[in-house]
């Protein structure tokens, strides 16, 4: 076909031009996500290119005149837009749930530790480990279950918090993913222990580690025990985190500007929460906490921590077991 006819033909009957060449005229807007007038750029040069040669256009020419249209991949959002990427995690753009429900999680939270603290005085924890671990499994994920309200009402999804790698990712990448988590984890757990056992000794001297025997008498004993203990240290590892470096965390740093203040507040909470091991261990988790917190941010997940936490609750409880049954306490 000449060049001139194509010319003719293709001002008055855009759709006879030859397989391949679209005009700017045949473009619809059913792609979106696409950029309309970069499209309409690419045919005008692949007319302008067929107008100067003298023989069809070749299949590779074609494909390349008029690529197919792939919805440009928009960033992951949550329900109402919120943008999870690494630049904004911890720091969420809004809060992560009305104030009022913050303030009714505080008050929960410091009272039932006020009452654990008051039947650990009284000597009311020790015994009937089943149906301590049972209840103490269901005050986590009610919890959870509280930070989930929380959220909706907010609209809020709960992968701002966790910061979960995006949909889609490949297995491959995901499991490489957990891995390092897994072995971060690891580390941390590690070096904590480290920590811990320093400022352990510091509160010894300051006769401030009173319910080291109250905390022996927590362990499991037996098979059937050991496995609800371990499970009981899973939920808490998950539901624990959430709550803590991914609600309380997120939300003070959202209403303080900084995600410093997140880690604090949310330190200085983890700690209040645990009013049964005594003042001592009140300063010691406050401390463990604001670890946990830095270490959220620095790996901008809560996942690792989750391992690490229900890793270290769980060695914890296994070791005072053995302990309890060498005699050594």
């Amino acid at each position: 076909m000449a060049p001139s006819s194509v010319a003719l033909r293709s001002a008055s009957e855009p759709w006879n031009l030859p397989t391949g060449v679209r005009t700017a005229e045949t473009m619809t807007t059913s792609s979106s996500g696409c950029d309309m007038r970069f499209l309409v750029w690419r045919n005008s040069a692949a007319v302008e290119h067929l107008h100067s040669r003298q023989e069809p256009m070749t299949i590779a020419e074609r494909e390349k005149a008029v690529p197919m249209m792939e919805p440009i991949a928009e960033p992951e959002t949550g329900e109402t837009g919120i943008v999870t990427t690494d630049a904004q995690w911890p720091l969420p753009p809004r809060k992560v749930a009305p104030v009022w429900h913050t303030v009714l999680m505080m008050v929960l939270i410091a009272g039932v530790s006020l009452m654990s603290g008051w039947q650990a005085k009284a000597g009311r924890m020790g015994s009937h480990h089943r149906m301590q671990y049972a209840t103490t499994l269901a005050w986590e994920w009610m919890l959870a279950a509280l930070v989930w309200w929380g959220l909706r009402m907010q609209h809020v999804p709960l992968r701002q918090l966790l910061h979960a790698p995006p949909r889609g990712a490949q297995e491959t990448q995901a499991s490489h993913a957990l891995l390092k988590d897994a072995g971060a984890a690891f580390v941390f757990w590690l070096m904590s222990m480290l920590v811990l056992a320093a400022l352990a000794t510091v509160l010894r001297l300051l006769h401030l580690m009173s319910a080291q025997k109250l905390i022996a008498s927590l362990a499991p004993v037996g098979a059937g025990e050991i496995a609800l203990w371990i499970l009981l240290c899973v939920s808490a590892g998950i539901a624990e985190e959430l709550l803590f470096r991914g609600y309380f965390l997120q939300q003070f740093a959202r209403l303080g500007g900084r995600v410093a203040t997140g880690v604090v507040v949310s330190s200085l909470l983890f700690g209040v929460a645990h009013g049964y091991e005594g003042a001592g261990g009140m300063i010691a988790i406050t401390a463990y906490g604001a670890m946990f917190g830095v270490f959220a941010v620095k790996r901008r997940s809560l996942r690792a921590g989750m391992m690490a936490h229900a890793w270290h609750d769980a060695v914890t409880g296994l070791a005072l077991t053995l302990a309890k049954h060498l005699h050594a306490l």
